[in-house]
């Protein structure tokens, strides 16, 4: 007896977009998610089960070419009056932006002003990631 095993799989993807975006319609990015998704290869031309799309008004922060650049020119001026900007939306760098890191770049603010030892998390996330 042969049986027919049907497999579903599931993706999450997600796009980025900043204010100075042209909007795009919810069936122009589902198309184009999954024409991507076939391209890579990671699904075959078969039907689609159900898509499921959502807005959020805020999310991750988005790196941007010179971002590096503004978050030390940024820091370098909030600092000086003693705000230390840390966390998803007070540090905005995506590689560190993780609920682990934001803790840790709390903690390690911390010990940076009360005794001087360096922060890594949010100062060299290369060598904690």
């Amino acid at each position: 007896m042969c049986r027919r095993i049907n497999r579903i799989i599931r993706f999450f993807a997600k796009r980025g977009a900043r204010p100075i975006c042209p909007p795009i319609s919810t069936d122009t990015l589902r198309r184009d998610v999954l024409q991507g998704l076939r391209s890579i290869g990671l699904i075959e031309d078969q039907p689609v089960v159900s898509t499921f799309e959502k807005t959020l008004a805020h999310g991750y922060p988005l790196p941007f070419h010179g971002c590096d650049t503004a978050l030390a020119d940024i820091h370098a001026q909030l600092e000086p009056l003693g705000i230390f900007s840390r966390g998803r939306f007070g540090g905005w760098r995506y590689e560190v932006s993780n609920m682990d890191h934001a803790y840790m770049q709390g903690l390690e603010v911390v010990r940076r002003i009360m005794s001087g030892v360096p922060e890594t998390t949010y100062r060299a996330p290369e060598q904690i990631n």
